[in-house]
């Protein structure tokens, strides 16, 4: 079952993460890693606790994306050795130069309980977007792209909540998450505004919530 498997990474996960700020960029696609890794070298320079998680939407890219982070001079821990290296005492704090790269289907929804910041991908680029709720869900704060198409609803939802952050171009995005980093009650507060929002809408039984609905019994 997905339980025993979730605990299995939970602890090197935490090793790994230990007194770090976590941002995961989660269904990714192409040309999204690359702005994702461009802007996570220069935040690291001012956000020296920071670490980046990498959840490519296509496990099919896996290599592809590994190659990119690669070249820009970041080494790659795939997600599925930790649990590996959990067992053989190898985890140690993830280095400001090691990405997680997720290369498992499945993993992601549980892995935003560990973010303090997330991007969702298929956003910047002209995909549709993904569903914020799942990050949402744990009270993280939520980034994304004008590209939501596929989730108008939500996205109109979030936003005027103050429960999520859209950004125009990588640029925003570097901007937003530099502001969110250097201010734990902002990131907070926006955290705690998308919870909100889900809670006092899981039992709504009209209008747009059905999509969220939906959503989260399927």
């Amino acid at each position: 079952g997905a339980r025993p498997r979730a605990a299995a990474f939970a602890q090197p996960l935490r090793q790994a993460l230990a007194g770090c700020l976590c941002w995961i960029a989660g269904s990714t696609h192409e040309k999204e890693e690359e702005a994702v890794v461009t802007i996570y070298r220069s935040l690291v320079k001012d956000f020296k606790s920071l670490r980046l998680i990498i959840a490519p939407r296509h496990l099919e890219r896996t290599e592809k994306v590994r190659r990119l982070i690669r070249f820009q001079g970041l080494e790659v821990v795939k997600f599925s050795r930790l649990p590996a290296m959990g067992a053989e005492g190898d985890v140690r704090s993830l280095s400001p130069d090691q990405v997680i790269l997720v290369d498992t289907i499945g993993d992601l929804s549980g892995l935003y309980a560990f973010a303090d910041v997330v991007f969702i991908g298929g956003s910047l680029v002209k995909k549709g977007g993904h569903n914020p709720i799942e990050p949402a869900i744990f009270g993280k704060p939520v980034f994304f792209g004008k590209y939501m198409h596929n989730f108008k609803e939500i996205r109109d939802v979030f936003l005027r909540h103050s429960a999520a952050v859209e950004v125009l171009t990588p640029e925003e995005l570097e901007y937003g998450l530099r502001k969110v980093l250097a201010d734990g009650q902002e990131r907070q507060a926006l955290g705690r505004n998308a919870r909100r929002l889900i809670e006092e809408n899981r039992g709504a039984a009209q209008c747009s919530f059905d999509a969220i609905k939906e959503l989260m019994i399927s």
